[in-house]
């Protein structure tokens, strides 16, 4: 029989209508030492999050889901006591939380290991258009935007597809970044 041995030293979540700038994520993720305890992405409030709804109160901060967020190995290997057999689903449950909020809580309360900001991850609770042109190549994640009836939330590059084809401009990005592998 065979088996098996996947190797890995970081786990990523985007969420399914992200664009991952996956060069730039290798990049940064290359600089830190996964053997230490990272919690990396970039919160959407303006301040940490207070749960008063449990016996002992809290506050922390969390990496928003819709921008996406990184753990290293040695801080996943920390949570596997909490997040197995459906612990981490428990938890949430008994949060009355989002699941991005939890595990803010997982990590940065009872684990103690504080969030890592990094401005490179963006979602769809921030203006897309005002990032810089010339430093789009430097950010990892692009959540899809507002809502497109309401508001077009994207990141401003050329437009190389029609809207109907491209309304989230992540084609578009794509070529932007990636001008040798553009297929139009």
């Amino acid at each position: 029989m065979l088996k098996y041995v996947i190797i890995f030293i970081w786990a990523c979540h985007f969420d399914d209508d992200n664009y991952v700038n996956v060069a730039e994520l290798v990049r940064v993720l290359k600089k830190l030492d996964p053997k230490r305890d990272w919690y990396l992405g970039r919160p959407s409030t303006m301040g940490p999050v207070g749960v008063d709804s449990i016996p002992e109160k809290a506050t922390f901060w969390f990496a928003t889901g819709g921008a996406g967020f990184c753990l290293s190995k040695s801080l996943l290997a920390k949570m596997s006591s909490y997040v197995r057999n459906g612990g981490f689903e428990e938890l949430g449950e008994f949060l009355r939380l989002p699941d991005d909020v939890s595990l803010g809580y997982l990590i940065e309360h009872l684990l103690k290991v504080k969030l890592t900001v990094l401005d490179k991850f963006h979602s769809h609770l921030e203006n897309l258009d005002e990032i810089n042109k010339n430093d789009i190549h430097k950010q990892i994640s692009f959540s899809a935007g507002g809502q497109p009836k309401i508001m077009k939330n994207v990141v401003r590059v050329p437009e190389e597809y029609i809207v109907e084809d491209d309304p989230q401009r992540f084609r578009s990005l794509h070529c932007f970044l990636y001008r040798k592998n553009c297929q139009r």
